[in-house]
């Protein structure tokens, strides 16, 4: 569990400040701005693959990037190939401002956030949640 953590201008292969692969992540009250990721990897903030439920509550994502060439996913967060049955994502009363995805190709989305390979996913559920200025 991250608790009031706050990452800036981290930038890490895989995630801009996070990489999770086959756990789970709760993130509460926490902030990331200005982390990006570059070719290796998706999610300028955050990276989830081949993993559980995710939690996120209270929490600022701002001017975090996804650079780089073909075929990305996520400005702040990409979720990719939940891999554990009955997987369920939830974003609530927190912040998306200013993400960006800056990269080419057919599959290019998200400038926030981005989930792909649903098929253990039995819910996602994004309450209370402003997104400003992002863009893919």
């Amino acid at each position: 569990m991250l608790l009031q953590t706050n990452y800036t201008n981290d930038g890490v292969s895989g995630g801009g400040a996070i990489r999770v692969t086959g756990g789970t992540l709760t993130v509460e009250s926490s902030s990331f701005s200005g982390n990006s990721v570059g070719i290796y990897g998706d999610g300028g903030a955050i990276s989830s693959e081949n993993s559980g439920n995710i939690r996120i509550n209270n929490s600022v994502f701002d001017s975090n990037e996804r650079i780089g060439n073909n075929n990305q996913y996520g400005g702040a967060i990409s979720v990719k190939q939940p891999s554990v049955p009955n997987t369920s994502i939830e974003i609530a009363n927190s912040i998306f401002t200013n993400n960006v995805l800056d990269a080419t190709g057919s599959r290019t989305t998200g400038g926030a956030f981005r989930i792909y390979g649903t098929n253990n996913l039995t819910s996602a559920l994004i309450d209370n949640v402003l997104f400003k200025g992002n863009k893919a």
